[in-house]
């Protein structure tokens, strides 16, 4: 069994300790919290309830998430957290995860002696996948957009992603997991909403202007390759994204699941347009109709709304053994 608990957003030691004990509370109903955490046990006394407890539910493994909030607290220093952390493992008996943003590396990396315990713990950094590795290109880049170019929901994507695509994939994106996933996702839902059901190279930059403009700043610096500028974003959230995320796919659910007629309304430009369409649509066919409809306007735009009317009748009906077909035409 594991157990995920969280640090504090104000970095307390003791918060994570307190979290411990209300994370087993959600997970097994117990009250821990309410026994050993409203007392004022101090930090060595509640990593040793701490252990009893993780020993009696037989806890293989403990995970701490969002330790990049321990870098905020001032009441303690990157050396006594680190200690902290030693003790917990030498205490608790049981291996413990630490994971946080790249802004967690100031607790390892603050001096040399935090550096080389921090280093006990190993350490995997998730840095963006590079495009190139030694001039040539990098396999990991190419194996991971094709594995996911073959996610696609779309109906007319292509069989094979191109080089172009991928080219400006990674130019975008930088080869930050969240962003090229992303980006992946919000073409696909523009796509869609589009009704060409397809990516290029073209509707990602659209989607990247539009969509992405609160991770501008940072996808720019990495863009630069200065140290200063990137240290500036130690940390890639993007909430707006997210929610922009839910909003297409409802706007994509809404349109799925509107009528025939409601859709040929849509497509449909003017008032005029769409009345015409009222008044032919249960005699002709709807997908022949509207481009008669549009192309009559369109070449006619000075015309009142009884000769377009007139002129649509007569094309239709003048074609109506050719291939505008009409649906009585059909049923005769």
């Amino acid at each position: 069994m594991y157990l995920k608990i969280d640090c504090s957003h104000n970095g307390s030691l003791k918060e994570i300790c307190l979290n411990f004990f209300r994370a087993l509370d959600r997970a097994l109903g117990s009250n821990y919290e309410r026994r050993y955490g409203l007392k004022r046990h101090g930090i060595e006394t509640m990593l040793a309830l701490m252990s009893q407890i993780a020993n009696a539910h037989a806890l293989g493994l403990l995970v701490i998430d969002e330790i990049q909030h321990l870098s905020r607290s001032r009441s303690v220093g990157s050396q006594e957290m680190l200690n902290f952390f030693v003790t917990m493992v030498n205490i608790i008996g049981v291996p413990v995860m630490l994971i946080g943003t790249p802004k967690a590396r100031e607790i390892f990396e603050a001096d040399l002696r935090s550096a080389r315990r921090g280093a006990g713990f190993g350490a995997i950094f998730w840095d963006p996948i590079q495009q190139t590795q030694r001039g040539k290109p990098n396999q990991e880049w190419i194996a991971f957009t094709d594995n996911l170019w073959q996610l696609q929901l779309l109906q007319r994507k292509d069989a094979l992603l191109s080089d172009e695509v991928r080219d400006v994939w990674y130019e975008l994106s930088q080869g930050v997991m969240d962003i090229v996933v992303k980006l992946f996702v919000l073409a696909q839902l523009r796509a869609l909403a589009l009704g060409n059901e397809r990516i290029t190279a073209g509707l990602l930059r659209q989607v990247y202007q539009d969509e992405l403009k609160p991770v501008h700043p940072m996808l720019e610096a990495l863009r630069s390759g200065i140290p200063e500028r990137i240290a500036r974003y130690s940390d890639l959230v993007v909430p707006e994204i997210d929610k922009r995320l839910i909003q297409l796919q409802l706007d994509i659910a809404a349109i799925q699941e509107q009528t025939p007629e409601e859709k040929a309304l849509q497509e449909l430009d003017t008032e005029d347009q769409r009345h015409l369409y009222l008044m032919l649509k249960e005699d002709y066919d709807s997908s022949l109709l509207i481009p008669t409809i549009k192309k009559a306007f369109s070449q006619n735009p000075t015309m009142t709304r009884q000769k377009v009317t007139a002129s649509c009748f007569a094309v239709v009906d003048g074609r109506r053994n050719g291939s505008v077909r009409t649906r009585k035409a059909l049923q005769e």
